[in-house]
């Protein structure tokens, strides 16, 4: 495996990551949600694509806008 490949998650990792089922991630990379790459392997998720989603998605893996944060609240 090349060290571009070694580094990307595969679903199962990427499902635990997100602490999501496996076949949720697979949902969401076929919407087109969450981005992959195709290898000999199967799908694989970058790190880094992972982490963004994570940090943006709601229950279940739904897209959750940041929050704003008030004047009152800085």
């Amino acid at each position: 495996m090349t060290p571009e490949l070694e580094r990307l998650l595969s679903i199962s990792e990427a499902a635990r990551r997100l602490e999501l089922s496996a076949q949720r991630v697979r949902a969401l990379a076929d919407e087109g949600r969450i981005h992959y790459v195709m290898s000999p392997l199967g799908r694989l998720f970058d790190p880094d694509e992972v982490e963004r989603f994570r940090r943006t998605r709601g229950p279940f893996g739904r897209y959750q806008a940041p929050v704003e944060k008030t004047a009152a609240a800085k």
